[in-house]
């Protein structure tokens, strides 16, 4: 046998022990753009690394603070800290926010200057104090909730679970309705209002948000859990992050045509989008990547004004009416 062979075999068996020993989730985090998200102009940073995870769930919770401050849980212990807008950091540099026990930093969702977090073991959705991390409860006995949407219609709180279902919550009331039914992970809503996405059953699936009757459905094609809305040159597209390591590009036109733009990732969970700068921010096992679209294109995002605002408006539109009452008068 020659030497070179030898180095090689060597090589191999190191290689292999690295990967059944804890390298598959290191290799797999090296998520990378496909050559179809490359050309569409997609580019991928890492905004956190080194998040604490149990070897297959790590990060969950994302959100951004009315100060613009990125605030980042994780699953083992159910911290929360928080961050500058800025890539390159790690999980242990950020500033401490609060601490809720394993899975309970679970999601983040904002209204405003408001912010909900989900409690996935405590069964419940509190108010966050963003700074202090003082949870204020909203709903209880919820029974494992998963992820948090704000409905930009009313202000209400959609909130999902795979034994929970989607249920309507009134955060001014604490008022649970039963939505739909169906085991649902990741959500996201339409700027309208008018349609909420769940991921289901490796697949994503859309209901009217007045009817509640189903109006998209991909069908199951991979482990699909968090979920985010393109616009901007990315509208019509929805953005699906997987189990599995991949993120999806989904024409809402047709379901069918879907576009794998990054892979090779490990075990991908909710997404959040940077409202600061229409991007997007994907968990992984161990960090949190930034998708950065193509120059024109942003990720939606379903945050809405304060209750107050919707009243200013309302006054704006009243003067505004009372205004053109006024000159018609004059024009007679």
């Amino acid at each position: 046998m020659s030497m070179r062979s030898s180095i090689l075999k060597v090589a191999a068996a190191v290689a292999a022990v690295a990967f059944w020993a804890g390298g598959v989730e290191q290799a797999k985090a090296a998520m990378v753009l496909t050559g179809a998200g490359t050309s569409e102009g997609f580019v991928l940073s890492t905004f956190v690394s080194g998040v604490t995870n149990d070897g297959a769930i790590g990060p969950l919770a994302i959100g951004v603070t009315p100060a613009g401050r990125i605030l980042v849980g994780d699953w083992t212990t159910g911290g929360l800290r928080s961050f500058t807008d800025t890539d390159g950091q790690t999980y242990s540099a950020g500033t401490p926010v609060g601490s809720y026990g394993a899975a309970n930093a679970h999601s983040l969702a904002r209204n405003g200057s408001t912010m909900y977090m989900v409690e996935k073991f405590a069964g419940k959705v509190v108010n966050l104090d963003p700074v202090t991390g003082a949870p204020t409860n909203v709903a209880t006995g919820l029974g494992n909730p998963l992820d948090i949407v704000v409905n930009p219609t009313n202000g209400h709180l959609f909130v999902s679970g795979t034994n929970l279902g989607i249920v309507d919550i009134d955060p001014g009331t604490g008022q649970v309705v039963q939505f739909k039914n169906v085991g649902a992970d990741g959500l996201t809503i339409s700027a309208d209002g008018s349609t909420l996405y769940g991921a289901i059953g490796g697949a994503v699936i859309g209901y009217n948000t007045t009817t509640g009757n189903q109006i998209f459905n991909t069908g199951s094609f991979d482990s699909v859990d968090g979920t985010a809305l393109g616009t901007g040159s990315l509208a019509g597209k929805i953005y699906a992050n997987t189990n599995s390591g991949n993120v999806w590009e989904i024409d809402l036109s047709n379901p069918s045509n879907r576009t794998l733009i990054a892979t090779g990732g490990s075990r991908g969970d909710f997404v959040k989008v940077d409202s600061t700068n229409g991007t997007l921010l994907l968990t992984q096992t161990d960090r949190v990547l930034r998708l950065t679209p193509p120059s024109g294109g942003s990720f939606g995002d379903s945050a809405v004004p304060e209750p107050g605002t919707f009243a200013l408006a309302g006054t704006g539109i009243l003067g505004l009416l009372g205004y053109l009452r006024s000159r018609r008068k004059q024009d007679r």
